[in-house]
C-alpha cells in the first residue's frame, strides 16, 4: 500500500455512513431569523460549542469581518464580540446586531460565517 491509499484509508469518511446529516440543526432554532442566520444552518452548531466567540472564528475571518463588517475598526468588532458573549439567546444576538448594523447584507458570506460563529457560542 502506497502512502497516498494509506493517508485515503486512514481519514476518509464516507458521507453516505451518516444515519443523519452531521450538519443537520433544529428549525425551530431559526423561525423568524434573518436569511444570514438561516444560511448559518450547518455551518457552526455541527461543530462543538465554544465558551467564547473569539475561539469560534479564525483569524483569516477575524481581519474579513472587521474589514467588510465592522467598518474597518477593531475596536468596534471587538466591543461587538464581546458584547455577544455576554447574551444568551440568538434572538437577543440577531436583535443587537440588526440594531447596531442595519447596512449588513443578510445574504453575504460574511455574515453567514459569522452568525455560524455566534450560534457555536449561543445554542439557544
Amino acid at each position: 500500500m502506497d502512502l497516498k491509499e494509506n493517508i485515503e484509508e486512514t481519514f476518509f469518511i464516507d458521507p453516505d455512513s451518516f444515519e443523519t446529516d452531521p450538519l443537520e440543526m433544529p428549525e425551530s432554532l431559526f423561525n423568524d431569523a434573518p436569511p444570514a442566520v438561516k444560511k448559518a444552518k450547518g455551518q457552526g452548531n455541527n461543530l462543538p460549542p465554544v465558551k467564547s466567540l473569539r475561539s469560534a472564528i479564525s483569524l483569516a475571518d477575524q481581519v474579513a469581518f472587521q474589514s467588510r463588517l465592522f467598518r474597518k475598526d477593531s475596536s468596534l468588532y471587538q466591543s461587538t464580540v464581546d458584547h455577544l458573549d455576554k447574551l444568551s439567546t440568538m434572538a437577543e444576538a440577531q436583535a443587537y446586531l440588526a440594531d447596531v448594523f442595519p447596512e449588513w447584507d443578510q445574504n453575504s458570506d460574511d455574515v453567514r460565517r459569522f452568525m455560524a460563529a455566534v450560534s457555536r457560542k449561543i445554542r439557544k
